[in-house]
This record gives C-alpha cells, structure tokens and sequence, in this order.
C-alpha cells in the first residue's frame, strides 16, 4: 500500500452538469493519483447526480453528495471544505479544470520545504468558450519560491503573487489552527481565506501551470453588481479575521487594512469603465452606481473624482470621445495579446478539448511543460 498522502479534491456543484464533468476528469487524471474527489451537489435539478455516479462506477475515488435544498453557493463551499478528512485538501469550481501535473507539482514543494503550509501553482484565465484570456502571472519553468510566514501577503494581495483559490493544496492543520473560510465575506470568502493564510503561514510558489479558472458573467467589474452597501460589507469582512489573528505580525494587520481601500478603488474603476466603454455593458447608470458606492465605503475622494468622470463622459462630447479611443486602443491590444496567447498555449485548449470528449474511462494527457 502507497504511504503517499491522501489529497481531496473539494467540488461545489449547482447545475452545470457539463462543466462538472469535465473537472471531476481533470481530478481524475493526475499524475499524483492519490485523490478523494468529493461532489457537493446544492440540490441540483437536473443530471448532475447521473453525470456523476457514472463516472463513479469507473473509478471508486468520487464521492458524491447532495443537499436536500439549496443552502446557497458560500454555504455549499463552506460545507465541503468542513468536510475534509485527509491530510491535504484543494478546492475546484465546478467550471475549472486543474493540469495533470497540478498535485505532483504542489506536494512536489510541500518535499522542498516541509515548513509550508500550503503549495501554489500559477494559472491561466480562460473564457466560457475555451479561449485563452489571460496568461499565468510567472510564466516561467516549473520552479518553486519558499516565502516564509507572511513574506508572501502584499504580493499575494497586490496580485504579483499567484495564490489562486484553485491552484492551490493547503495541509488539514489550515481548518484546524485558522477556522473555516468566514461567510461574512460573501463572494470574497475565497480572497478572505487565501490573504489570512497567506499573512500567517509559509508556503511554497510554483511558476507551472496549475489550473484553467473560467472568467464568466460571475467576474468582479463584468458581472455583478456595482458597489454598494453589501459590497462594503463584504470587502471589509474580508481583513478582519486577519486583525484579529494574534499569530498575525502587526505590520501585516495594519497593512490589510490599506490594502483593503486600494481594492475597493480598483473594483469602481473597473466597473466604471465597463459601464462607459462601448465594449463592456455600456451603462451609464451602472457606472454611476458605482462611483456612489465607493463613496458609501468610505474612499469619498476617489468618488468624487470618479463621479466626474462619468459627467464628462455624458455632459462633455470631446472627453467621450477621447474616452472611446483609448477604450478602442485597449480592446485592440488585448485582441493581439490574446491571440498570442492562444499560439503560445493552443496545448491546453486541446486538452479542455480532450476532458469534454473523452469516455469516462479515457485519461486525458498533457506533457509538463519542464
């Protein structure tokens, strides 16, 4: 019997039957074998129980569980990440898709540095249709960094770190000694837990492609909703677990809180330039709202100057005009930069390809990139 340990795969599942199935495949095709995919299904309607007790009868390491109602998506990824029995545990959205090398990769610089905590790979952004949007942040050869503990927070929060919530396997003592992901966080309980982990404990970096993370309607600045009261009370959950963790140096502690105020910035210029821009949603309203809900958390300053943009923008001709340019400037680099991207790793779009076409009993491959 292998003495290599046991990792579980955490899967929150609501309706996407196709999806789901194709990262229970990714799961499954790791050159670490030694997983526990477990499915927690929010009470799913449709086929998702069938999708995936079908590929439970090839292979005994799914797990499979579904909830009698729907407890909401941040209560579902709580219940599944509570659930942990084995030594090491990552999380994987239901429509992303992890490398085939992503836990040799992972335990490969927890042997490096025992001292770690929890082990990181970089990752690739990718649209509902399989482009590539985004490269990994490194882009480097697989070679892991060992940050000591804290050393790693303001990269990790200024983004120039990859820690991404599903590139990455942390050791069981994380629920034990720091506590389940906090609710008050809402969609930021994964931005919660990674910063509060990463201001407390070592851990180890890998410059290799980890995982393909779905950019979709969901995404900060697309999607949802423009700041507002629930914003503020979400991103302001977000430190505090850190201000309160005495493990935490001071440093960090005070530090959390500025950076706190810079992402709130960061989100309203976002959404102010999807609302504007003629190739974001192109709603003036929308951009409004969310000048006036930084405003409400507290960066009064930053709203102003934002709210004036947004009158330029309908009261003044020339400065949209200027405003569109540089929108159409941008859109026109990031078609380029994309279709680079797409060249340079065309490798792993076949392999999304091959985990949605397979058979169940079919293993899907992709040579590391070492």
């Amino acid at each position: 019997m292998s003495s290599a340990p046991l990792i579980t795969t955490v899967i929150p599942t609501y309706r996407r039957p196709r999806l789901l199935r194709r990262a229970i495949r990714s799961a499954l095709s790791q050159s670490y074998p030694h997983v526990r995919v477990c499915v927690y299904d929010n009470a799913s309607d449709d086929e998702t129980e069938a999708v995936v007790m079908a590929i439970a009868q090839t292979d005994n390491r799914v797990r499979y569980f579904q909830h009698a109602e729907n407890i909401g998506s941040v209560g579902n990824f709580i219940h599944g990440i509570r659930e942990v029995a084995t030594p090491y545990f990552s999380i994987l959205s239901d429509d992303d898709v992890l490398t085939p090398w992503f836990y040799e990769s992972a335990m490969a610089g927890f042997a490096q540095h025992p001292e770690a905590t929890f082990s990181a790979l970089d990752s690739v952004r990718i649209s509902g249709a399989n482009a590539i949007l985004a490269g990994p942040m490194w882009g480097a050869a697989d070679r892991h960094r060992y940050y000591a503990p804290g050393e790693a927070f303001e990269g990790v929060a200024s983004g120039q770190i990859p820690v991404p919530w599903v590139g990455t396997v942390f050791r069981r003592e994380v629920l034990e000694e720091m506590g389940l992901p906090n609710p008050g966080a809402g969609p930021y309980l994964n931005d919660d837990f990674i910063l509060h982990a990463t201001a407390r404990y070592a851990c180890v970096v890998s410059s290799a492609i980890g995982c393909l993370i779905t950019e979709g309607h969901n995404s900060v600045g697309a999607g949802m909703q423009a700041l507002n009261a629930d914003w503020c009370r979400w991103w302001e959950a977000v430190p505090q677990d850190i201000l309160a963790d005495p493990e935490v140096p001071e440093r960090i502690r005070q530090r959390a809180r500025q950076l706190l105020v810079l992402g709130l910035r960061r989100i309203a210029l976002q959404q102010v330039v999807q609302g504007l821009g003629r190739f974001g949603r192109r709603d003036p309203g929308y951009a409004r709202q969310a000048t006036v809900g930084l405003g409400e958390c507290g960066c009064p300053v930053t709203s102003a100057l934002l709210r004036l943009s947004v009158w330029l923008h309908a009261n003044f001709p020339p400065a949209r005009a200027v405003f569109d340019r540089l929108v159409t400037r941008r859109k026109l680099r990031t078609a380029a930069r994309r279709a680079l991207l797409a060249q340079r790793y065309n490798h792993l779009t076949e392999y999304l390809g091959s985990l949605e076409a397979r058979g169940v009993d079919s293993p899907a491959s992709l040579e590391h990139p070492s």
